[in-house]
Formats: structure tokens, C-alpha cells, sequence
């Protein structure tokens, strides 16, 4: 199979992150189809921290979906939180596809700094981030925020730096150095949105997951194509 015949497939929480993965892979070079399993952010919150059971039926049908629309090499949890709330191994093995999701991030993460910030879209996204964390590295300080609002504000296409002010990540970065954090973990898919305006207002390494999963679906392409 050459290359560009080569598709993934991504999963994530809303239309507008589902086109904010898309436009991400397709701009280094990824063929992507992808769809969401929620129409709005309270919704797919909803899913993760009440209907986990729910949510994972949802994925594996969403995943079929995509199966007869396209062949598809991997599939790609571009949804932070959601890689938190299912089990990618009972996926892989349901659908026969392997999933590749952040949670290899955050254990890289974790063997390279003791004081990490996490932002994520809610506090279930949190919660599983450091728990991945302190499993590798249980003398760790995480520091985590998860704000549905900065997903919102978001997803109405406001621009970064008033979305920094009005949801108060500005006083939050503060909150963060004073804390000694390292480096800061965008715990959702839609925060790198804002990711160039964070850098300018602070010294505090910002580490985008989706950097690091592209780089292990190229891996992983390189390793299928026919030389």
C-alpha cells in the first residue's frame, strides 16, 4: 500500500474539533475522514464523566462508520479527554484497527518533568492525565485546571487573545509559574487554538499532544508503505 493511499480515521468530540483534527493531519501531509461523537462540549462532557459505557459503544460505531467509507489505517483519538474516559484496547480489538490516542504523550511527559500543569476541558480530562502521570512518575506535581468555558469560547471562533482575558487563562498562567510548573500539558484537543498566544505570555513550555501523535502516525505509516 503506497502512502497516499493510506488513511486515518479520527474520532473526536464535536464538529468543530473533528475539522480541527482534519486540518491539522492533512497539513503535514495526512490523508484523514474523520467524525465526531457529539454535537456540542456539554454533551460529549456529559458522556465521559456519567455514560462512559455509552461513550464507548458510540466510539466503536463511529469507527465502523468510517470503516466503510474509506480504508483506514489507524485510528486517531483526537479528543484528550475522551482517550481518558474509554479503554483504547477493547477498541482495537472491536474494530481491528490500531488506535493511537495521548496517553503515550503524557507518559513521555512524565519520564521528563516532575512539575507539570495540566488545561484541560473538564476535570474527568484532569483527573485521567494525572493518573497516567503519577503511574510513571508518582513523585510529581500536577497542577490542573479543566475549563468547559475555554472550549466554548473556542468553538465560537473568538479570537485568542480575548478568549485569554475573558476566561481568566491570563491570571491562570500566573498561577501556574508561581507554582514552579515545568511544562504545560494542552489536555484538549481544541487549546492549541490558542497555543501561539500562551508562548507570548509566558516561559513555561507548552506541550501540544497532537505534535506528538503525528509524529507516531508517521512512524507508523512509514512502517506500512511499500518502498
Amino acid at each position: 500500500m503506497k502512502n497516499e493511499e493510506l488513511t486515518i480515521g479520527i474520532i473526536a468530540g464535536t464538529p468543530i474539533d473533528t475539522q480541527m483534527g482534519n486540518e491539522f493531519f492533512k497539513n503535514h501531509g495526512v490523508n484523514t475522514i474523520g467524525k465526531e461523537i457529539a454535537t456540542t462540549p456539554e454533551e460529549a462532557t456529559t458522556l465521559q464523566v456519567l455514560h462512559q459505557e455509552q461513550l464507548e459503544q458510540k466510539v466503536v460505531e463511529r469507527i465502523e462508520t468510517l470503516k466503510e467509507q474509506k480504508k483506514i489505517q489507524s485510528i486517531c483519538i483526537f479528543f484528550n479527554s475522551l482517550s481518558t474516559a474509554i479503554n483504547s484496547n477493547t477498541i482495537s480489538s472491536k474494530t481491528r484497527l490500531n488506535i493511537v490516542t495521548p496517553l503515550g504523550s503524557y507518559h513521555d511527559i512524565a519520564t521528563r518533568y516532575n512539575n507539570i500543569g495540566v488545561l484541560g476541558a473538564n476535570c474527568q480530562a484532569v483527573k485521567g492525565i494525572e493518573e497516567i502521570i503519577k503511574k510513571v512518575n508518582q513523585g510529581a506535581h500536577v497542577v490542573g485546571t479543566g475549563t468547559l468555558k475555554l472550549v466554548k469560547a473556542i468553538e465560537k471562533k473568538e479570537k485568542p487573545v480575548q478568549i485569554i482575558e475573558d476566561t481568566g487563562i491570563a491570571s491562570l498562567l500566573k498561577f501556574y509559574e508561581k507554582s514552579k510548573v515545568d511544562t504545560l500539558i494542552l489536555g484538549c484537543t481544541h487549546f492549541p487554538y490558542i497555543k501561539k498566544e500562551l508562548t507570548k505570555r509566558t516561559t513555561i513550555k507548552i506541550f501540544d499532544p497532537a505534535e506528538d501523535m503525528l509524529r507516531r502516525i508517521q512512524f507508523d505509516t512509514s512502517e506500512r508503505m511499500i518502498v
